[in-house]
């Protein structure tokens, strides 16, 4: 074994006289691995660079130009590259929602954070991992309520409402049909607009529900309102998004 290591290195460079990049990938599972000229190695992907790897051979660390790599492996660094760049991008685009959520970043342009029934809660998403959430815990006989103030963007003027929201296995409505009120209350000029919503998730499950809001006006002062119809149970908002529309 280790004179075949030693024939596949020959084109390596060790890792301590490298200095990565720090644009590398998460390392990959062992797989076999082939020069140009045939000869083949088990190691570990641990990282990809413009024109190089880096590979875990025999538990030491090398790098090798990918040009020096057969046509299979330069196949699978290239769709690795593009599925790590792919998850990059949606890293991304996660990142820019979340600077846009009226729940996890409560300033937004605000004069406030949210207020009302409220409270903050650790809930398991559908995936195992655990989120922050603003849990609504039901009345018997009061609608509860809860309201975030902020200030419309210059270039917003239409607008879709999004919320995520989670129920609990005891949840039950006693307006089952529309169980929440979505409201805009304007600031300067007085008034709102509300629109009533079914939730069509079952207790126990994730839903969403969305409303498209034509009526914003530059700089206006609006004020966000969910009341929550009497029932049992808890209801959790875990994404509350305003995202604009585009003709």
């Amino acid at each position: 074994m280790n004179k075949v290591i030693n024939t596949f290195l020959h084109s390596l460079i060790p890792l301590v006289c490298l200095i990565l990049p720090s644009n590398s990938f998460s390392q990959t599972e062992m797989r076999t691995w082939t020069d140009r000229g045939g000869v083949q190695v088990e190691g570990k992907l641990i990282s990809v660079q413009q024109d190089h790897i880096e590979l875990e051979i025999d538990r030491r660390r090398f790098t090798v130009s990918i040009a020096d790599l057969s046509q299979t492996d330069q196949d699978f660094i290239r769709s690795y590259r593009e599925d790590a760049e792919a998850l990059t991008e949606e890293e991304a685009d996660l990142e820019e929602r979340l600077e846009r959520s009226l729940l996890r970043n409560s300033d937004l342009n605000s004069r406030g954070g949210w207020r009302g029934a409220g409270l903050i809660e650790q809930i398991r998403e559908e995936d195992g991992s655990m989120v922050p959430a603003l849990e609504v815990q039901m009345h018997r006989r009061r609608i509860l309520n809860v309201e975030q103030p902020f200030r419309v963007p210059s270039d917003l003027r239409v607008a879709e409402l999004k919320i995520r929201y989670y129920l609990s296995e005891d949840f039950k409505s006693y307006r089952s049909s529309r169980p929440i009120t979505l409201r805009f209350a304007y600031g300067r000029r007085g008034g709102s607009t509300y629109t009533a919503r079914p939730l069509n998730a079952e207790p126990g499950q994730w839903g969403e529900v969305s409303w498209v809001f034509t009526q914003l006006h530059r700089n206006d002062n609006l004020t966000l309102k969910i009341e929550v119809h009497p029932g049992e149970g808890s209801l959790y908002f875990s994404e509350i998004f305003l995202d604009p529309v585009v003709d």
